[in-house]
């Protein structure tokens, strides 16, 4: 089977990402699915979306109030009744 290729990094450098934050999202939604992120956990999906952000993007997402995951942590493998009820990642 040939690897999935991941989107392209958001934010690798200071400046404009390379495409629209919505475009972004959808593509690396869709990389996850691919991958058979359904059975992933938070911590795995986390690690994913933080490698695929760039270091730029690392740097803006410790910045963004996070209410269900620790975004400077490892994140939580236990899902709540409110994860249930949101989109995949």
């Amino acid at each position: 089977m040939q690897s999935i290729a991941p989107p392209p990094t958001f934010l690798a450098v200071p400046g404009e990402p390379n495409m629209p934050w919505e475009d972004w999202q959808e593509a690396f939604d869709s990389y996850l699915k691919a991958l058979g992120g359904a059975i992933f956990t938070a911590k795995r999906k986390l690690a994913l979306l933080k490698h695929n952000l760039g270091v730029e993007g690392r740097k803006v997402l410790k910045t963004l109030p996070c209410d269900n995951f620790a975004v400077n942590g490892e994140g939580s493998d236990e899902e709540t009744e409110e994860d249930e009820n949101k989109p995949d990642m």
